[in-house]
């Protein structure tokens, strides 16, 4: 278990944002599953080793000079933003822990915090 892990939802843009740190505890997957939790209210990112409906092809840009992978779903964006009542037009950092072992990070919504642009 690995603490000190973060994903970013940039709600306005439909973006969730990854850090590579978390790809690569989770063995740096050509695609990943979001799975999200009612109760307890969590969001997952689970390694995926092949493109299925419910996956996103992992792009690492590798000219970027960030260290971040973006994806882009304006219908999983709308639905976060109701389970944790969140403004649609915000952006919020949550918190979490990766399972190397298992290949999944989970996130805690319940440590969410607004990010100030």
């Amino acid at each position: 278990m690995e603490n000190n892990i973060c994903i970013s939802f940039y709600l306005r843009e439909s973006a969730i944002r990854i850090h590579r740190k978390v790809l690569n505890k989770i063995n740096n997957p050509p695609f990943v599953e979001f799975l999200v939790s009612k109760n307890p209210r969590a969001f997952a990112v689970r390694s995926c080793g092949k493109k299925d409906l419910r996956s996103f092809r992992v792009r690492v840009n590798i000219n970027s000079k960030t260290d971040k992978v973006e994806f882009y779903s304006l219908p999983l964006c709308r639905a976060l933003a109701r389970l944790n009542d969140w403004d649609e037009n915000g952006s919020y950092r949550v918190y979490g822990q990766a399972f190397p072992s298992q290949d999944v990070a989970i996130f805690d919504f319940l440590s969410s915090k607004i990010i100030n642009d």
